[in-house]
């Protein structure tokens, strides 16, 4: 596998390539700098989505009625109220909800499935990025840190990102692939989410239609990366990340996950 992913780092047209596989059927590894830390853009929802879930189960986040829905957080550079705008949001029909309390199963699903920046600073504003990072700290996930929340543009200027590698976001979907990131049930619901995943431009692009994927993708100018637990009926789960910088239309780093995505599925499923 490791010539695979060489072969294919040499040969698609971007400028950097990580991926870390990780096979739950034979307990097999295999990754390409796998532990260089990337801004994860939209991919640390999964985080996000995690600690929800587990206040949820612990009876310190009540689901119903669930969180106020505002446009107002504080930017980690400066401590100075930002929002996030509409035309910048993959989910712009919450924002026709700002004052209004709206479920945490209903954000969590805009979070995931619709990757909306406005439903995760809400979730993340009342989870705090202190519990994220305890929570995976816990699971033994130290290559994957929230630091703030979606678009705070003042704390992107002075370089204070969140941050994730490969092989941390593999490490994060393994767990959640066996049950264990948090209660079973509450791995089957965030499985769920992630295979209702509305961007199949990656990952699913290079695998048949017949299988299974519950992923994340994440997208900012020049890089982008998807998450996955490809899930076939007839043996455990295979988890593959995919991070890619690249020059030019993002299509042409679409194309290049979903070749990964092939390639890998075709050596080791």
């Amino acid at each position: 596998m490791h010539r695979l992913l060489q072969r294919l780092a040499a040969s698609l047209p971007l400028r950097e390539l990580a991926v870390a596989v990780d096979d739950r059927q034979h307990d097999r590894r295999a990754a390409w700098h796998g532990d260089r830390l990337w801004h994860p853009a939209s991919t640390v929802k999964v985080a996000v989505l995690l600690e929800a879930l587990a206040q949820v189960e612990a009876g310190t986040l009540r689901p119903e009625p669930g969180l106020l829905v505002t446009n107002a957080f504080p930017s980690l550079a400066d401590g100075q109220p930002y929002a996030t705008a509409p035309g910048d949001d993959s989910d712009p029909t919450l924002y026709e909800q700002i004052g209004q309390v709206v479920p945490v199963a209903d954000l969590c699903h805009r979070m995931i499935a619709r990757s909306g920046n406005l439903a995760t600073n809400v979730l993340l504003q009342r989870l705090t990025p202190a519990a994220v990072n305890a929570r995976l700290a816990a699971l033994g996930i130290g290559d994957v840190v929230v630091r703030r929340g979606m678009e705070d543009k003042a704390a992107y200027a002075a370089g204070l990102n969140n941050s994730a590698s490969a092989a941390g976001l593999t490490a994060l979907l393994a767990a959640i692939a066996d049950d264990r990131a948090v209660s079973p049930a509450a791995c089957r619901t965030m499985r769920a989410l992630l295979l209702a995943q509305e961007f199949n431009e990656g990952i699913p692009a290079g695998l048949s239609a017949d299988l299974p994927v519950a992923h994340k993708t994440g997208w900012i100018d020049g890089l982008y990366h998807d998450t996955a637990i490809l899930l076939p009926a007839d043996r455990r789960p295979l988890v593959l990340t995919v991070m890619t910088a690249y020059d030019g239309p993002v299509a042409a780093a679409h194309s290049a996950v979903a070749t990964v995505a092939r390639e890998v599925a075709a050596a080791w499923l």
